[in-house]
């Protein structure tokens, strides 16, 4: 791998997660082959004074730059931290949980974010809003949940509980996120153009709603660039690289059996591994009425790895 490489894949490895997700990714990475020259860096959020980082750094036995980051800002902070060290005209930032299913992985991630007009792409995107548009969307997700907590399901019981619930989403919500569908991609797993990153606009990120507005808000990545006029792309392991109105096709996010997915996470799996239930709540808030849930008597919905 040369530093001089023009795709730096940056994939971080946080002390909290312990080091389970570190091997799995690492088996993955030498695995499947990216298809096109890199520089590897690992991010090791949280480690500065860590006794065992000897222990852990002896698992990644490629040759990788390391880049501390403090563990702050969940991903996407520590992403951006670290963004004014990277000197690659493109970034591909891959979170703790990834794990690479495709040889040829980043090659494709690569000829799509380098495409006119286009600047991000990621592995799997959503058109999931925290804003709940109308009242017949939100009850519907509400009755594929059958199994709640018994406090849960006794204050849902009383008089329009759910009307009121979702009053109150659509007032916190309404002014960060756009209603459904809220075209964005997933920041567990993308490419960006270096220089692009510099113009994204950021805020501090102190909670997990931080997080979720900076990937999905209406100020977040994603709408950002569409205000730019690009148009951000998802990528499938058939190599079909598909525009926001068609990423509900691409079978690579609670949808399906997720079998065009490239990098998995731990949402990807959550719904893999999931009930019947579970899958059309997930598919069904991701994709609305375009949802198509891979259902199973076993209740198992397996990828191929």
């Amino acid at each position: 791998m040369s530093r001089e490489a023009p795709i730096a894949v940056v994939h971080l490895v946080r002390r909290q997660n312990g080091v389970e997700p570190l091997r799995a990714f690492m088996a993955s990475y030498r695995r499947f082959e990216a298809g096109v020259e890199h520089e590897l860096i690992i991010a090791m959020k949280g480690y500065q004074a860590d006794r065992h980082r000897d222990r852990v750094s002896a698992l990644i036995d490629v040759p990788h730059r390391v880049i501390d980051v403090p563990d702050r800002g969940y991903d996407v902070g520590a992403y951006w931290d670290i963004a004014g060290e990277l000197r690659s005209e493109c970034a591909c930032f891959l979170n703790s949980f990834s794990v690479i299913l495709r040889s040829g992985w980043l090659a494709q991630l690569h000829r799509a974010v380098t495409l006119a007009g286009v600047g991000l792409a990621g592995v799997t995107g959503s058109y999931q809003s925290f804003w709940p548009t109308t009242l017949s969307s939100y009850l519907r997700v509400s009755r594929l949940i059958r199994h709640r907590p018994k406090v849960k399901e006794l204050l849902l019981a009383l008089p329009f509980a759910h009307h009121l619930n979702f009053l109150r989403r659509k007032l916190v919500h309404a002014a960060q996120f756009k209603p459904f569908p809220n075209y964005h991609v997933r920041t567990t797993g993308f490419m960006i153009r270096r220089e692009l990153m510099a113009r994204i606009s950021r805020v501090e990120i102190r909670s997990k709603m931080d997080a979720y507005r900076f990937e999905s808000g209406k100020f977040g990545l994603t709408a950002q660039l569409l205000e730019m006029g690009f148009s951000p792309r998802i990528v499938g392991a058939d190599g079909e690289v598909y525009v926001k109105n068609d990423w509900h096709l691409s079978n690579t996010f609670w949808q399906s059996r997720q079998e065009n997915l490239l990098v998995a996470d731990k949402q990807t799996r959550l719904y893999a591994e999931g009930s019947d239930e579970l899958r059309q709540v997930l598919a069904y808030l991701a994709w609305g009425d375009l949802a198509r849930p891979a259902l199973t008597e076993t209740g198992a919905c397996k990828f191929s790895a």
